[in-house]
């Protein structure tokens, strides 16, 4: 199951992964992690920038350490404070997008159904 997902951000692709240990950082900071919309809503400008960058930033920590662990690729990514400066106010919009789309990812579930065989015996014409 692939929950990686990816962001572009000063012409450089960066892993985005909604893991366990993000969804308790998320749950700790909003109180829920079905409350983390509330990030976006209901705030200045300047507070949405903020937790949208702390969200990224985080989204980003966690796919990078994804990658060294699954793939053994060692992903240098941005901290917080230097999001603030590679990224625009114009980025903001994309960015809301790209995050909801990673946590969706990582909170997707795949259920691998093996055949049963009595069934497939069963609707089988004789």
């Amino acid at each position: 199951m692939n929950r990686i997902t990816e962001i572009e951000i000063a012409g450089r692709k960066y892993p985005l992964n909604f893991s366990i240990k993000a969804a308790k950082a998320v749950a700790n900071r909003y109180g829920d992690i079905s409350s983390v919309g509330e990030a976006f809503t209901d705030k200045s400008l300047v507070e949405m920038m903020d937790e949208a960058t702390w969200l990224l930033a985080l989204l980003m920590e966690q796919g990078a350490a994804y990658k060294k662990i699954i793939d053994s690729e060692d992903v240098t990514v941005p901290t917080k404070d230097e999001l603030e400066v590679i990224m625009g106010v114009a980025d903001f919009a994309s960015i809301k997008d790209k995050l909801m789309g990673a946590l969706l990812a990582g909170m997707k579930r795949e259920v691998e159904v093996e055949p049963d065989p009595k069934n497939a015996e069963a609707t089988q014409g004789k």
